[in-house]
């Protein structure tokens, strides 16, 4: 297990266990959303793969602000939708073999702001509903690219 990069120290002062839990947003419905990608990052996953994390925003619509994560395990059996990841986000690898790390660190340094169609839908955890999103894609309306940032405002990057 690697060790962690930011090893922040936490003010629990003020800890309560009687305060309320933090508020927890109802999930979007399922569909096909214009995001950014707000945050890229590269991790390992506890099973010990590389991946991405990506941290998409969506930028129009009734769910205008709302986040959505997609964390992608990078490996052999996951290859089809990493490509398929790549492309919507238009990251061309090299013309080379890369090793899965390689792979996950290039999506994380190359994906922020770029602007694609998040396929979204509904999954059960435990009791409650959440969020998944299943997949990336160019987005019908709006070509997937980073030259569409007048759709955001500039000073929330």
């Amino acid at each position: 297990m690697t060790e962690p990069v930011h090893n922040d120290v936490l003010d629990f002062s003020d800890f309560d266990l009687d305060l309320p839990e933090k508020r927890d947003f109802p999930p979007i419905p399922e569909g096909s959303y214009l995001v950014r990608v707000r945050e890229a990052t590269y991790e390992v996953s506890r099973s010990g793969y590389p991946m991405y994390v990506l941290v998409l925003e969506i930028v129009q619509g009734e769910h205008k602000g709302r986040r959505l994560w997609l964390r992608r395990v990078v490996s052999e059996k996951t290859s089809y939708f990493v490509r398929k990841d790549m492309k919507a986000l238009r990251i061309m690898p090299p013309k080379e073999k890369l090793k899965a790390d390689g792979v996950a660190r290039l999506v994380a340094r190359e994906a922020l702001g770029a602007m694609v169609a998040a396929e979204v839908g509904l999954e059960i955890d435990g009791e409650r509903e959440r969020n998944v999103v299943r997949g990336l894609a160019r987005p019908d309306s709006v070509e997937a690219d980073r030259d569409y940032a007048f759709l955001v405002d500039e000073s929330e990057l």
